[in-house]
């Protein structure tokens, strides 16, 4: 281009060539979007003791899946570098005091509620880092735990009553 300066023509090359892959609205709400995105699968730990701890991705932007603030929940126990999933479907159970049971530590044992199945019915479960996972109840209708132990109450579905067992603290730990 005689009578154009060279750095005026490489300019407006790049415009056109600009304008003509992404017209600028398109770029920003792109831009947009991706940044929404950012920190929707991030990890958050929260410590149980013993070496136990429930952990989830965080869901924090307005695109991430709704309805809660946390997906992917499970129960993890790290010793010497090496985690180990306990539990994929950690629950609670809601008791009749409007209390609460999740999980608790007896020694290097953790006793917690699972869910299975397709009505979700919860589990009473312990995980033991010598002998794995055990089922200590099902068809939980409450769960109390205390430094002295738990106690469960089952509903017996065959038999159309319940049932209440008593694991003591020091049972708890030697499973």
């Amino acid at each position: 281009m005689p009578g154009h300066h060279p750095r005026l023509v490489r300019m407006a090359t790049v415009n056109r060539l600009a304008d003509a892959r992404l017209p600028r609205w398109r770029f920003l709400v792109f831009v947009w979007a991706l940044a929404s995105l950012v920190g929707c699968g991030q990890t958050k730990s929260h410590p149980l003791g013993g070496g136990y701890f429930i952990e989830g991705e965080a869901q924090g932007g307005w695109l991430c899946e709704p309805g809660g603030r946390a997906a992917n929940l499970r129960l993890v126990y790290r010793k010497d570098g090496k985690d180990t999933v306990v539990s994929r479907a950690p629950s609670y159970i809601q008791n009749s005091d409007d209390g609460t049971f999740e999980q608790r530590v007896y020694g290097d044992n953790l006793v917690y509620v699972a869910y299975e199945g397709e009505d979700y019915s919860p589990i009473l479960m312990l995980y033991s880092p010598k002998s794995g996972n055990s089922t200590l109840g099902r068809n939980l209708s409450e769960v109390i735990a205390d430094d002295d132990g738990v106690k469960c109450t089952m509903f017996l579905e065959a038999a159309n009553q319940t049932q209440t067992k008593v694991f003591s603290a020091d049972d708890l730990k030697k499973m």
